[in-house]
């Protein structure tokens, strides 16, 4: 049975001070705009590691026990912490690849989120 995938929904809310917003220079260039229309093509995202492990099976009579270059596999590894435990899945190669993409997609998330915290600073810095 292969492993069950769950999505997580990432809500960005923007939240406006007293009902309004002040026009700023920071918006020119650069705009909040652009970064939410980033979100918006993101897709699935997920968090872990993967890697490609190779195994020996423990036969003494198997060629791996005796050849390091005979060994199974590669298998494909997907790792990743759930309420504080390791969790480790072997994964199919279309798995990997929608897995790889899930994982770069959240790490682009991760560095929009980084990019909007730093421009909310900036924002809030140069209200007077």
């Amino acid at each position: 049975m292969l492993p069950i995938l769950r999505v997580c929904t990432v809500v960005v809310v923007q939240v406006k001070c007293f009902g309004q917003r002040a026009e700023s220079n920071l918006h020119e260039g650069v705009s909040d705009f652009y970064l939410k229309k980033q979100i918006d093509t993101i897709g699935f995202i997920c968090t872990g590691s993967l890697m490609s492990v190779y195994h020996t099976c423990g036969n003494s009579k198997c060629a791996c026990a005796h050849d390091e270059s005979a060994r199974h596999g590669p298998y494909n590894r997907w790792t990743r912490k759930v309420k504080g435990k390791t969790v480790t899945r072997t994964l199919t190669d279309k798995q990997t690849e929608l897995c790889r993409e899930c994982i770069n997609n959240y790490r682009n998330l991760e560095s929009i989120i980084k990019e909007m915290k730093e421009l909310s600073v900036q924002y809030i810095e140069e209200q007077k």
